[in-house]
């Protein structure tokens, strides 16, 4: 059988492709343009929130603050591109959640699972841009040509087929349409974290915020326990043998997350009061 053998955690913000001085400079003019609600939900302007911060607060938002807290990031990436790395993984579900970039309103599922044998990230615009965020946000892109990076349909497949019968909705995708591409969630991943040689992966896609279906941490917790339970259950064919054309992770051909390889151990059971075993 398959093992769970680590688990990851990361944002995938424009902020973390870009640089000190733009944290500096540049991003409080994105952050006052941005719908923003505060801790009751109610919708406030950036000039509202910045009269009801203490003026201790301004401290943390200094240059200074600022340089060593993007120093911070930078390492704390570095960090997780190694353990990931170190873990000799087979395959890594990413859970992440779409920003209308592969669904929109005419069809935007709850949950959805890919299990289709590689998923696309296309290329950056030719067309060059004097604007520093969309230059950041290009970083998550190919640097001229498309790529199609190695999924896991097995793995997929068995985690679509065993979150239904457990009870949960779930949308299966086996590949994306026309010229989409993988969303920031997943492409930041790849760009960022695999760098030595793409991990097979499984994507795993949640509906950011949009109404009427935004998944609920209530709903979203015990998928996400099953999707874990089911993992280290799943047949080791299924799990963790490479899919054509690839060879432990690294394709032969122009191609957020619990990872799956054999090991000697499996992690301790979660509670019974949140497990939800397959």
């Amino acid at each position: 059988m398959a093992r769970v053998v680590a688990a990851f955690g990361t944002s995938h913000s424009t902020m973390q492709f870009s640089s000190r001085e733009n944290w500096q400079a540049m991003f409080d003019h994105v952050d006052c343009r941005a719908p923003i609600y505060d801790f009751q939900g109610k919708p406030r302007s950036f000039e509202e929130l910045l009269k009801a911060t203490p003026p201790s607060e301004s401290s943390k938002i200094s240059a200074a603050a600022q340089a060593e807290r993007h120093q911070q990031t930078v390492d704390a990436m570095d960090r997780l591109q190694s353990a990931i790395a170190a873990a000799k993984l087979d395959v890594l579900v990413i859970v992440g959640d779409d920003q209308r970039e592969v669904f929109g309103d005419e069809c935007r599922p709850a949950i959805a699972v890919y299990y289709g044998d590689s998923i696309r990230n296309g290329p950056a615009p030719a067309e060059p841009t004097d604007s520093w965020y969309f230059q950041d946000q290009r970083k998550r892109m190919e640097d001229k040509h498309e790529r199609f990076y190695p999924c896991h349909a097995g793995l997929g497949t068995y985690l679509a087929a065993g979150l239904t019968d457990r009870g949960f909705d779930i949308t299966a995708m086996k590949t994306l349409k026309g010229d989409q591409s993988e969303g920031h969630a997943y492409s930041f991943i790849h760009r960022r974290f695999m760098r030595n040689g793409p991990i097979p992966i499984v994507p795993v896609m949640l509906n950011t915020y949009y109404p009427p279906n935004q998944p609920s941490p209530r709903r979203c917790f015990p998928a996400l326990t099953c999707i874990g339970n089911a993992a280290s259950r799943a047949p080791t064919a299924t799990a963790v043998t490479p899919p054509p054309g690839t060879r432990r992770g690294l394709t032969t051909r122009p191609a957020g997350s619990g990872a799956c390889r054999p090991a000697r151990r499996r992690l301790p059971p979660a509670p019974a009061a949140t497990a939800t075993p397959i």
